[in-house]
């Protein structure tokens, strides 16, 4: 790889990891949102941050996908534990991505009465799926980082 692809390609990584780290931080803030809101009783305050925590939490879904692993072979073909950790990201994602659709299709603001008996149970997996895709993500970007230093 040539050093000014190398440039380019460390640069498109930082603002890739920035724009992820921007969006986590965001999921995070609402999550806390909806959290607060406990005891949950239906309300109109409770199905907008529902709403907006929905939103974020499926674009905070798409972001590591679209803005770190659709480049990572072309970028770091020769690394195999950049590769390795990529490998396991996807398939961290692959497993709770389809339990992030079904917790937004159940409290999006298409629904017509919030489920609150089992909201509090839910958003628990959710922090939990959040929490696994923190440390499987960091890994990356910290392999990525060390991977540029060297």
């Amino acid at each position: 790889m040539t050093e000014e692809l190398t440039s380019v390609s460390a640069s498109l990584f930082h603002e890739a990891a920035k724009s992820l780290l921007e969006s986590r931080n965001n999921t995070l803030s609402l999550y806390k949102q909806v959290m607060s809101c406990q005891p949950f009783e239906e309300s109109v305050l409770l199905r907008e941050v529902l709403e907006d925590f929905c939103e974020q939490l499926v674009d905070y879904s798409g972001k590591v996908h679209f803005a770190l692993l659709n480049n990572i072979e072309e970028n770091f073909a020769d690394n195999k534990e950049i590769l390795a950790i990529a490998n396991n990201v996807s398939r961290v994602l692959v497993e709770n991505t389809q339990k992030i659709l079904d917790f937004q299709d159940a409290y999006n603001a298409d629904v017509e009465k919030t489920d609150v008996a089992q909201l509090s149970s839910r958003l628990s997996q959710v922090g939990e799926i959040i929490a696994n895709r923190i440390v499987v993500e960091d890994k990356l970007i910290n392999a990525i980082l060390v991977d540029q230093l060297t």
